[in-house]
């Protein structure tokens, strides 16, 4: 009786909460009117939204969708909403065409480059969206350089009707910069080989166009997880690393990154889960990937791994099985890992769309023309890895991410730049050079002109010997970006009067075409003319001198092929380098008809489980005039950095106190290089040496023999800021009665 009645009472609850809640939302059902139209009608509205706005039974639910497909249109800049028992009022405010945007109170950043960079744009319609992203992209701007405090206003001032000018107010507030990246518990990875890793930059106050302070503390936690990212590639898993910012005076600031390395991961074992036919295709990829993990003291070294599964890849394309790749899994283990390499199958995805963003100043086609792949090809994740790093290494690219999308059988990929939009530098520095003295340098370079990818520099460098103005442009084929065409102009005056006796003038221009075989070769070829006068003789009784006092035009044919298997650009310590470089002046065009080749040759061996080596370091050049002598502005000199012990032009014949030079030489060094007095990192080395030498058969000495000298001694090479400096002490053990002896040198640049 209890359970019947409970159910009647619920039906009786039903039956009459039913009607009340039909009737209220009949109650509170409206219709809708709008205002504020002049260029569009209800009809237009209609068609942004599928809400029926004809409707008089409109809820509170069908006007908050319909506001909100209004505000993803850009037909409507703004909207209003107002309401009594009856009706829903809209006003709206129709987007207007952008007449002309201005930019306020802006002091260090010019107008154009901030509204390059916007997404909103004259003869455009005026779309708060767009805004919104633009103030974000300001902030933006404005904080890389350094503007931590700015603060930037919009406002709208009508023009007409139908049009506006859109004005961004900006307070810029003080600049903060970067003085000085620190690094502390870098114990494996110098200083400098972490600077290349990051994108913050310290600010140099001789380069008012580079890219400013990069004073931005998002672009700082980047750092850290670019950071991580390499550490990890170099096995060290587990590390970890923070920053702090110390404020100096002059609101200058120094970021320092803490790193906590951990421990390094050594590969306990390797496995190959392979086809018998698959093992006999990579045998000999991989022998060498167990050579290569063993010189490496079997720590892991993602770029050891990578590199075999790349190489393994294009041998699969190479044999006709595109489908076929091979991939690794690491199994860890309590203090080392285990690698299985495995074959796979894989479904075949054609390139479709390659899309580019992000890019304001650096042309789509530039970018293009630098990847290694492009519609039509088969989706291979290595290429895209690898163009993704060549890319990121060029000067005027921050960072650069990809996203793949799949459907079917093609992929589309987006591809993300974060672009350097200052790539002009200003440059004045000081130099050193053991040879000709201190010298200033003084040049204006822009690594992206005109988007393009090109590069051009203009010097104006001045020494005791020489003071020179040139200009160099090189161009990158956008068909293929293994080559490159490169223009130079000079224009030269030369004090030879303490060596050859005279000076000269010279000017001239070049053309250089170069090619990039593959990551160990390059070749290059080109033609120069030269228009050469040699003036002011000290001595015209000495045939030496009057023999280039005269003007020469002359046209040079050059070619030249490089092979550089070292493993470092500035401390190699294992590897080989060969340099060809042939020199041709024809008989019959030029005044001066040469032939002239030179060799040079290092070689590098590390010792296992050590960072010592020896090199071995060999030059030889050798010149030839069929109907003429081999003047001595043409002839080859020895001493100075090319043979340490010795003063710069200090080997070789004299006549009259006049340095003649001679049409062969050659120089060979054995040396032992080491960076263990002092720590783990590269910024030092250290190099004991021995070099010995000639330089024979001028045309104007009446000795043509080779006579050998010798020296032995010590370099010391130390990575700074501005480059490598060399600091040499070497001491004669063979030399004969005219030569000049020097021990000490300084300079910029490595010893060997």
């Amino acid at each position: 009786m209890i359970k019947l009645l409970k159910i009647n009472s619920l039906k009786f609850l039903l039956l009459f909460l039913i009607p009340i809640l039909f009737n209220f939302d009949i109650s509170y059902s409206k219709n809708l009117k709008i205002s504020g139209l002049n260029k569009l009608n209800s009809n237009d509205i209609q068609t942004i939204s599928d809400i029926d706005i004809f409707s008089n039974n409109l809820s509170d639910n069908d006007i908050s969708i319909l506001i909100k497909d209004l505000n993803n249109s850009d037909l409507i800049y703004d909207i209003s909403l107002n309401q009594d028992e009856n009706s829903y009022y809209l006003k709206l405010l129709e987007s207007k065409i952008i007449n002309n945007i201005f930019i306020n109170g802006n002091i260090r950043l010019e107008d154009d480059i901030l509204i390059e960079n916007l997404n909103s744009k004259n003869e455009y319609l005026l779309i708060k969206k767009s805004i919104d992203k633009d103030l974000k992209i300001l902030n933006s701007i404005y904080k890389s350089q350094g503007f931590n405090e700015v603060s930037i206003n919009t406002s709208v001032e009508s023009f007409s009707n139908d049009r506006v000018n859109l004005i961004f107010t900006i307070n810029e507030g003080r600049v903060q910069k970067l003085s000085k990246i620190k690094f502390f518990g870098n114990n494996s990875l110098s200083e400098k080989y972490l600077q290349n890793i990051i994108s913050s930059e310290s600010v140099s106050s001789f380069n008012i166009f580079s890219k400013g302070s990069n004073f931005n503390e998002d672009l700082f936690m980047r750092d850290i997880s670019s950071l991580k990212k390499e550490y990890s590639n170099f096995g060290f898993f587990n590390s970890k690393i923070s920053y702090q910012l110390e404020n100096n005076a002059f609101n200058l600031k120094t970021l320092s990154f803490y790193i906590e390395e951990g421990n390094r991961t050594k590969i306990n074992k390797l496995n190959f889960d392979l086809s018998d036919s698959s093992e006999n295709l990579l045998s000999v990829l991989t022998k060498k990937l167990i050579l290569d993990i063993d010189d490496n003291n079997n720590y892991y070294d993602f770029d050891i791994i990578s590199n075999f599964i790349e190489n393994s890849n294009y041998k699969f394309a190479q044999n006709n099985q595109p489908n076929q790749i091979l991939d690794f899994s690491i199994i860890a283990n309590e203090e080392n890992i285990d690698i299985t390499f495995k074959e796979l199958q894989r479904d075949l995805f054609i390139v479709n769309n390659i899309n580019i963003s992000g890019n304001s100043i650096t042309k789509d086609k530039t970018i293009r023309s630098k990847l290694e792949f492009e519609p039509g090809d088969y989706y291979d994740q290595n290429k895209i890895d690898k163009s993704l790093k060549k890319i990121t290494r060029l000067p005027y690219i921050n960072s650069i991410t990809d996203d793949v999308s799949f459907e079917k059988n093609s992929s589309d990929i987006d591809i993300y730049i974060d672009e350097n939009t200052k790539t002009g530098n200003l440059l004045l520095a000081g130099s050193f050079n053991a040879d000709v003295g201190v010298g200033v340098n003084f040049g204006i370079e822009d690594a992206n002109v005109f988007g393009t990818g090109n590069r051009i520099k203009s010097n104006f460098s001045i020494n005791s010997e020489d003071l020179k103005f040139d200009i160099n442009y090189i161009s990158y084929p956008l068909s293929n970006p293994n080559f490159s065409n490169s223009y130079s102009l000079y224009n030269q005056e030369n004090d030879y009067i303490g060596s050859f006796g005279y000076k000269a003038t010279r000017y001239g221009l070049g053309y250089t075409l170069n090619f990039k075989y593959n990551d160990s070769i390059k070749i290059s070829s080109g033609v120069s003319y030269e228009n050469f006068k040699g003036h002011s003789s000290s001595d015209s009784s000495v045939t030496a001198i009057s023999d280039n006092i005269s003007t020469f035009d002359n046209y040079t044919l050059k070619f030249g092929i490089d092979y550089d298997t070292l493993n470092d650009i500035f401390y190699p310590s294992d590897g080989n380098q060969i340099r060809l470089n042939l020199l041709i002046s024809p008989e019959g065009i030029s005044d001066n008809d040469l032939y002239k080749i030179i060799v040079n040759n290092k070689n590098y061996f590390n010792f296992k489980n050590t960072n010592n080596f020896i090199f071995f370091d060999n030059n030889y050049g050798y010149a030839y005039s069929p109907n003429s002598k081999i003047k001595t502005k043409d002839a080859f000199s020895l001493g100075g950095l090319n043979f340490k012990g010795f003063d710069y032009r200090g080997i070789g014949p004299l006549s009259n106190n006049i340095y003649l030079g001679g049409n062969q030489y050659f120089t060979s060094t054995l040396g032992y290089g080491s960076s263990f007095l002092f720590d783990d990192k590269d910024d030092i080395n250290i190099k004991l040496f021995t070099t010995i030498g000639s330089i024979w058969d001028s045309d104007y000495a009446s000795e043509p023999s080779a006579n050998i000298r010798s020296s032995a001694g010590l370099a010391l090479d130390i990575l700074t800021p501005v480059g490598p400096i060399s600091f040499n002490y070497a001491v004669p053990i063979k030399k004969y009665e005219n030569d000049k002896t020097r021990s000490f040198t300084l300079s910029i640049g490595t010893s060997f």
